[in-house]
């Protein structure tokens, strides 16, 4: 990370709590998440961005809300965690954790009563034990944190701050993010809510829009990967 990143970094974290600055703050963000390597080289002020984010979720000012949704959902988008695969199903990722965390006390452990230690494998196994670590980190920061805090945003009377909550979890669900399926509930209330508002009516639009990538989309391309040999949905 160049200096002038460093310093962008260093701006938001003194200056995201306060009221002028705070959309700024987020700005410079999302500015910093399109850079390729920046929690690589720096997790810690990662991590700490992404807190000081959730946190303006439930900021009293709109355009900050706004922006926290939009920065916490790059957060969600551009993460690195792709090591594992490509989604952030709970379960096979805590237990891949526990796996590895087993097999770092067990080398420890060895290594104690062993003349000589391989330190590429001592290195192999606590760089798997760290992503993990903070792979779990993410989870909780968004399950715990930011989504009930989203969930509640369902319900905002401000349209696009609802639009881009949906998008939120849409991306949320497709990742199998533990907790989408709680926004995708409170999604399903918006039916009833917006369907007779004119005022309202692009959220409706947005939300079958939503729906169809969430159950149609999706389980139409589910199909066509579990077809049998020599089936085609293109009729080949």
């Amino acid at each position: 990370m160049t200096g002038k990143k460093r310093g962008s970094t260093n701006f938001v974290v003194a200056n995201l709590d306060r009221d002028l600055t705070r959309k700024k703050a987020l700005q410079i963000t999302s500015e910093l998440l399109g850079y390729k390597y920046f929690y690589a080289k720096f997790p810690d002020p990662w991590f700490d961005l992404l807190r000081l984010a959730v946190s303006r979720i439930q900021d009293k000012n709109q355009p900050v809300r706004a922006s926290a949704i939009k920065t916490v959902t790059q957060f969600l988008h551009r993460h690195p965690f792709t090591l594992h695969g490509e989604t952030l199903a709970r379960a096979p990722i805590e237990a891949k954790a526990a796996e590895i965390r087993d097999q770092l006390k067990v080398f420890l452990d060895d290594a104690e009563h062993a003349d000589e230690v391989d330190a590429g494998q001592l290195s192999l196994l606590e760089a798997q034990h760290k992503y993990f670590t903070h792979l779990v980190q993410f989870l909780d920061q968004l399950e715990h944190q930011a989504i009930p805090y989203l969930a509640q945003l369902l319900a905002s009377k401000n349209k696009a701050e609802v639009i881009d909550t949906m998008d939120f979890f849409v991306e949320a669900h497709a990742l199998k993010l533990p907790g989408a399926a709680v926004g995708l509930s409170k999604m399903w209330h918006l039916v009833f809510n917006v369907r007779n508002s004119e005022h309202l009516k692009d959220i409706h639009a947005h939300l079958i829009a939503c729906f169809d990538a969430v159950y149609l989309s999706s389980a139409a391309a589910t199909a066509k990967q579990t077809a049998p040999t020599g089936l085609s949905w293109d009729g080949e």
